[in-house]
């Protein structure tokens, strides 16, 4: 549109007069002077109000460019995230830590496969909340909601699996006997693959006498033996019920899913094996070394 009244502009002004129109082309010429000075001053007003519009509107495109981006990287959970980060109120962390249970159960009815990519800002936002609010019951509902939905489509065939074999006694695991760990190195305790475990229900703990002095301990001193668990290929259960009382303090977990329902605030063994499972890069493993009792041990 521009250009086309540019052209309305263009006047000859080297065509030659006919004679006796002097008089005329010189009003002509002043007509058009004063018609090309107005239509200058209205190009130059629309250019004044066009300009800085142009420039605003590329502003506000950059601008919402840019945070279109950023709610892309953490999946669309930008405020949620921001929330449970730096809640401004305990009322403001509720209602997230309830969004976020609200929003996973949700999509995991609805079959949906979980994004890992929107759930690894939120793992991590979560991850903070819970331990600044280990007093807040669903700071872990959430965490292990999100922990068990993030290997919802991990072993399919997890229904009919059967329970894992609880009731064997530890051993010496060479590291022949767990191809799938690699740079595993020979430990005495457990393995469990291909079935279902339940954490409260753990090889029970053990404990071995001296029949004769070691170093400073007498006869008949007590001792707990320490034990590795590798858990492959395993739906791992836990619930209220906590963790048993067993001699294995570290856990090696191979392509797993976790079937995690937590609804009153859990130990802090409990609440240690809930963040190892949710802060994880690779969904369905992790290792957790857990606190060994004060008393002497093998």
């Amino acid at each position: 549109m521009l250009h086309k009244k540019a052209l309305l502009l263009t006047y000859d002004f080297d065509k030659p007069v006919p004679e006796g129109d002097e008089e005329m082309a010189v009003t002509k010429h002043e007509e058009r002077v004063i018609s090309l000075t107005t239509r200058v001053n209205v190009i130059t007003g629309i250019l004044a109000v066009l300009v800085p519009g142009l420039l605003a509107w590329g502003w506000f495109i950059t601008t919402n460019v840019v945070a279109i981006k950023q709610q892309l990287a953490d999946g669309g959970n930008t405020k949620l995230v921001t929330e449970l980060k730096s809640p401004k109120s305990q009322d403001q962390l509720q209602a997230s830590l309830s969004t976020v249970i609200a929003q996973v159960q949700t999509e995991r009815v609805n079959g949906k496969a979980p994004d890992q990519k929107k759930s690894v800002a939120l793992a991590e936002a979560l991850t903070q909340a819970a331990k600044r609010n280990p007093e807040i019951p669903d700071s872990w509902r959430a965490v292990a909601t999100l922990a068990s939905f993030r290997t919802s489509y991990i072993l399919e065939n997890a229904a009919s699996m059967p329970d894992c074999n609880v009731q064997q006694t530890a051993k010496l695991i060479e590291p022949k006997d767990i191809p799938e760990v690699a740079g595993a190195k020979a430990f005495n305790g457990y393995i469990f693959r291909n079935c279902v475990l339940h954490l409260n229900h753990l090889p029970p703990l053990q404990r071995t006498y001296l029949t004769k002095p070691y170093e400073n301990h007498p006869v008949g001193s007590s001792f707990t033996l320490i034990a590795e668990a590798v858990i492959i290929n395993c739906k791992i259960v836990l619930n209220d019920s906590g963790i048993a009382e067993s001699n294995i303090f570290f856990f090696i977990v191979q392509n797993c899913r976790f079937e995690y329902q937590i609804e009153t605030t859990p130990s802090p063994t409990v609440q240690k094996l809930l963040l190892a499972s949710l802060d994880m890069s690779n969904p369905g493993q992790f290792t957790l070394e857990l606190d060994k009792p004060s008393e002497t041990h093998l």
